[in-house]
């Protein structure tokens, strides 16, 4: 796994699957609870991993999941039978589907994956709370459920307002590689009115007043400095603008900023050892995680000293709210900025236009991209 947070109470972790899924899950302190959004595979052990580095206060956890795909709820194994879970979440939209688990999960499409059945708790309406503070059920401190059918009939997204504005938009929406509308229970019509139904609610939560998280994180470490050396390569290297697509692709796929990755290891000697192969470097990094930095040594600068307001292992320092609505995806990108969906609504009527044709198509399916998104869809979808 590789973590990192991405605001006061919440850090992303990326895990690294033998499937070459890479998805991402949320971790939210609350404050009587942990709420995990979404599980992974469940190849490795999320929770044993949860319990050693970021849940040192043992708060109880509570799993809320997206959709029902393998990469999502994999890892809710791993929670089952422990006196610490306290209920497993899933939107309501069509829970035949999301109950049946062998075929809906594609875990049989993928070698080695496997899901087992598990028990929904609490069946997710719109506009249904996720609270953040048992104590203090307020709007503010909860996670607010959306339906968002398309990718697959059963997923959802949360509305977060703590502190920070953000979406938590599982597979609907991320950048980079394709997002999926041709899997079991996909509906382009669906998927359409979805990303509609998104920028409507960004628009709402946009004109509402800023709620502060005022309240201190129960952590047992105490502030410390972090040495953070700050970017190496110069940007009119031409080895830079050569590779600058692939390392924007890799560093999204790792789930970071381009001068943090560049500050840990050196990206293009990193694709030069992977033929130019932005796939090829994501395995080599997550097979190479503990001698990265030897292997591909960045060129430090001046250390910086940044100071942190947690200890806790794996810690990231994170960019504070900006002012503007973030989507926290399901895979490549954790911070994406929520104007950036505009794009997607742009490639959607590109293709339904018929002015934007596939750039790759089989068995009747067509990828298209464009603004550095893309679907993948039947080539005789229906849009109304």
């Amino acid at each position: 796994y590789h973590c990192e947070r991405i605001s006061k109470r919440i850090w992303k972790i990326v895990e690294n699957d033998p499937y070459g899924q890479y998805p991402f899950i949320y971790f939210i302190k609350g404050i009587d609870k942990i709420v995990l959004i979404d599980t992974g595979t469940g190849h490795t052990d999320i929770k044993s991993y949860l319990d050693q580095t970021l849940n040192l206060e043992q708060l109880p956890y509570l799993l809320v999941l997206t959709h029902v795909h393998f990469d999502h709820v994999g890892g809710v194994r791993h929670f089952m039978g422990k006196s610490d879970l306290l209920g497993v979440l899933m939107g309501n939209h069509n829970p035949t589907f999301s109950q049946n688990i062998s075929i809906n999960s594609l875990a049989m499409a993928h070698r080695g994956a496997i899901v087992d059945d598990f028990m929904v708790t609490r069946w997710l309406q719109p506009q249904d709370l996720i609270h953040l503070d048992d104590a203090d059920p307020c709007t503010q401190k909860s996670l607010e459920v959306v339906f968002t059918p398309g990718h697959t009939p059963d997923s959802i997204a949360l509305i977060y307002r703590w502190g920070d504005k953000r979406l938590f938009v599982g597979d609907t929406i991320y950048p980079f590689t394709a997002v999926h509308v041709d899997c079991l229970g996909s509906n382009v019509i669906d998927f359409t009115s979805s990303i509609q139904k998104i920028q409507e609610i960004v628009a709402d939560v946009e004109q509402e007043d800023f709620h502060h998280d005022h309240e201190p994180l129960s952590e047992k470490a105490q502030s410390t400095i972090i040495e953070q050396p700050s970017t190496t390569l110069e940007p009119d290297d031409p080895q830079e603008i050569m590779y600058a697509d692939s390392i924007a692709m890799l560093a999204a796929i790792l789930g970071m900023e381009v001068d943090q990755m560049k500050s840990q290891f050196n990206p293009i000697t990193m694709l030069d050892m992977c033929g130019g192969s932005p796939d090829m470097a994501v395995n080599f990094y997550f097979t190479n995680m503990d001698s990265i930095a030897s292997m591909c040594p960045p060129k430090r600068k001046t250390p910086v000293s940044v100071t942190s307001d947690i200890t806790l292992p794996y810690e990231m320092t994170y960019e504070p709210y900006a002012g503007e609505v973030r989507f926290s995806c399901g895979h490549v990108e954790g911070n994406l900025p929520a104007r950036k969906l505009q794009d997607v609504h742009d490639l959607l009527n590109s293709i339904k236009s018929g002015s934007l044709h596939p750039s790759y198509q089989e068995d009747g399916y067509g990828e298209y991209s464009a603004n550095g998104f893309t679907v993948m869809l039947p080539l005789n979808a229906k849009w109304e």
